[in-house]
């Protein structure tokens, strides 16, 4: 992680101002630098936190530095926040989520029906 040492310099911190806040070695820091070792994937996690920057950025995937303005959320995320902002008990809220279900069981349903009936009366024609 040849950008390592590039990011600690820009921010004016040394090997072992980081390794104190990685709580890791200075020379596990001095590893990475030289990529001689690589941060498991908690630390590449943390290094991205401390620099504010992408960790597809620190592996060298993407050119933009820059974390998303907002977190991609996923379905799980975006029902809770839902819940919560509609202030359902975490009683109400898996009774939502059970009926959230069974809707999509119903919707599947709909679609298998409709994708047989389409089958049957092409069949005929």
């Amino acid at each position: 992680m040849k950008i390592l040492k590039e990011l600690r310099r820009l921010n004016n911190m040394t090997q072992d101002e980081l390794a104190e806040k990685l709580s890791v070695s200075r020379s596990a820091v001095s590893m990475w630098e030289i990529e001689a070792s690589k941060p498991d994937s908690e630390n590449v996690r943390r290094l991205a936190d401390i620099f504010n920057i992408t960790i597809d950025y620190l592996l060298g995937r993407t050119g933009d530095p820059s974390p998303p303005e907002e977190p991609v959320k996923t379905e799980q995320t975006a029902f809770k926040d839902y819940c919560a902002a509609a202030g359902l008990s975490p009683e109400s809220e898996q009774d939502l989520r059970k009926h959230v279900e069974l809707l999509k069981i119903r919707d599947m349903q709909k679609r298998n029906i409709e994708v047989s009936g389409e089958l049957s009366i092409k069949e005929w024609t």
